[in-house]
């Protein structure tokens, strides 16, 4: 068996995986819930053991959001609730805890290689990722290997191309981020110029819910940008990374059926001459346990140990 870990946005959450890939349980707690504890770590490795049980496993990779150092386990620089697990070497405090080779990275690109790995269609080498949560990340597997850069940050800065050279400035430090107009944070900010009050647990699925069910002139013009800015930005990133396939992943796009055909009409009017038309734009076939999967079959685990189940 084999361990997933996730520090999303909002949830923490775990998963137990055969070697074949196939998903036996997973369970899921609020961050808050752990950041209420006095000692975070501590209160995140009773809630895994108690996930755990009896259940011996064989390796384990975690996915967070945030700037990952893959090289050494841990997350170097984030926002909001991840700051409280900032440069902890999470990837040696779990093996050394459960004694198995555990890996840690950036959760789009755990997203991406579950992808990749689990759901691809014949004869694609080349994949892009993007997830719209509460940012958005953005990772790719190219001639079936994760594409890194000359850093830990090479390959997954999609958020933060820009997509409007005078719009509001980004923590990154840039302005008009792709991430500043298609996440749910933008998407929360829109409802909320607009007065709107959609109230729920999560807003940002009542939206899109509400969509379906009756027309709105302020909710269909919230809809119409988000389409315009989410199409020139995947438009930016099939120019730069010249993928076969855009798996489009997260939350917002649990209700993708609205958007693929909008996205795919505007990004093929945008493209220039050899991606129109070339480039498949679809929902991701294994939504919430992607990046699971990808976390615990990482290539570094594969190409490094051998496995019995």
């Amino acid at each position: 068996m084999r361990l997933a870990i996730e520090f999303g946005g909002t949830n923490f959450k775990l998963g137990l995986i055969d070697n074949s890939g196939n998903v036996i349980r997973i369970d899921s707690i609020p961050l808050q819930h752990l950041i209420q504890e006095k000692n975070i770590l501590k209160a995140i490795l009773s809630y895994v053991n108690k996930f755990l049980g009896s259940e011996q496993i064989v390796c384990g990779g975690i996915s967070s959001k945030g700037l990952v150092d893959h090289d050494k386990g841990m997350v170097q620089d984030d926002v909001g609730e991840g700051k409280l697990i900032e440069n902890i070497p999470l990837r040696d405090i779990f093996s050394d805890e459960f004694s198995v080779p555990f890996i840690m990275d950036n959760d789009a690109r755990c997203y991406a290689w579950g992808e990749w790995r689990f759901s691809r269609d014949q004869g694609i080498n080349n994949l892009t990722v993007i997830t719209f949560g509460t940012g958005i990340g953005c990772a790719s597997v190219f001639n079936g290997k994760m594409l890194y850069g000359s850093d830990h940050l090479g390959g997954v800065m999609g958020g933060h191309i820009s997509i409007d050279k005078n719009g509001p400035r980004c923590h990154c430090g840039n302005y008009g981020c792709f991430e500043l107009y298609c996440s749910k944070n933008a998407l929360l900010k829109q409802f909320s110029s607009h007065n709107l009050e959609l109230i729920d647990d999560d807003p940002v699925k009542l939206f899109f819910s509400q969509l379906r069910k009756k027309n709105n002139k302020i909710k269909n013009k919230i809809f119409e940008s988000f389409i315009q800015h989410v199409s020139v930005g995947l438009t930016n990133i099939i120019h730069a990374y010249g993928p076969d396939v855009v798996v489009l992943g997260g939350g917002i796009m649990k209700s993708a059926d609205l958007m693929i055909d909008k996205i795919t009409h505007l990004v093929n009017e945008m493209a220039f001459t050899v991606p129109r038309g070339r480039i498949k734009i679809i929902q991701s076939k294994l939504g919430d346990t992607a990046p699971l999967l990808g976390a615990a079959f990482h290539p570094s685990l594969e190409k490094n140990h051998e496995y019995t189940i």
